[in-house]
């Protein structure tokens, strides 16, 4: 609604918030608040220590695959080297607790892909995330870590080193705000954030009920091409990208089927 009437969140802001009746009374006074002072100088300092960054709907580098889905977000918060609203990304998810076979495989597509100049885009996660971006940085290239939380946390905790350095060579980013806890029902909405960033999402492993098919259904729903690693049928990590393939995914054997994804 306000995107309609405002071109940028700074619009939003600046606006006297009474202007807007659908706000509450308590939404008013957070706004008034801000504004005065006290909120907007902690949220300030914050931003300037951690070297936090954001960007709105309706400014030219929010990226451009995300901004035409159904539901982009209002605000994207990065740290890292920044954002390229023209590069071409991937997405590689997968399960978390994966196998050797797994790790191998999304460490060396991200790789490959990275050395071709493609952007991974994945979640952080423990598993093929990880090894995902791991990948992509070895190669010198970008990597994306989209979370479920605020930029301030970390999550899994394990990932602490490894978030730092993509905030160093890459972008950490998130709808979310910077101390925003990592809430269950956050993680099925960061999905569309790393499907709809990306060209080509690829799942490497995934059981029958695993988050990384819901990454998959919203890359369908956003026009996005799916692909999936073949695996063991005897595994019960490979039961859910068989079953994507046999649906209909496109079987990814190496790095070179997703390059003529992309054409």
């Amino acid at each position: 609604m306000l995107w309609a009437v405002y071109p940028d969140a700074k619009k939003i802001y600046e606006s006297a918030p009474t202007t807007f009746d659908f706000l509450t009374p308590k939404e008013v006074e957070r706004i008034a608040l801000s504004k005065a002072g006290d909120l907007n100088d902690a949220i300030s300092t914050l931003f300037d220590v951690h070297r936090i960054r954001w960007i709105g709907l309706n400014e030219l580098h929010y990226p451009s695959e995300l901004k035409h889905i159904v539901d982009p977000p209002f605000a994207l918060y990065y740290e890292g080297t920044g954002l390229d609203h023209q590069e071409t990304c991937v997405a590689i998810v997968g399960a978390r607790e994966c196998t050797e076979y797994g790790k191998k495989v999304a460490y060396e597509l991200s790789y490959n892909l990275a050395r071709e100049g493609l952007t991974i885009v994945s979640g952080l996660a423990k598993g093929i995330d990880t090894y995902a971006h791991e990948g992509a940085l070895k190669a010198k290239g970008k990597t994306i870590a989209v979370l479920g939380s605020g930029l301030e946390i970390c999550y899994p905790k394990e990932n602490e080193g490894l978030m730092k350095r993509i905030k160093n060579e890459g972008v950490v980013l998130s709808e979310y705000l910077p101390q925003e806890k990592p809430l269950q029902y956050h993680f099925p909405a960061r999905n569309r954030i790393i499907s709809g960033m990306s060209k080509v999402v690829v799942v490497v492993e995934a059981k029958q009920k695993s988050g990384s098919l819901i990454t998959a259904r919203e890359a369908l729903e956003q026009g996005r091409d799916v692909g999936a690693v073949p695996g063991n049928i005897y595994s019960e990590l490979s039961t859910g990208t068989n079953q994507l393939i046999r649906e209909g995914a496109f079987p990814i054997l190496s790095y070179i089927d997703i390059l003529n994804l992309l054409n």
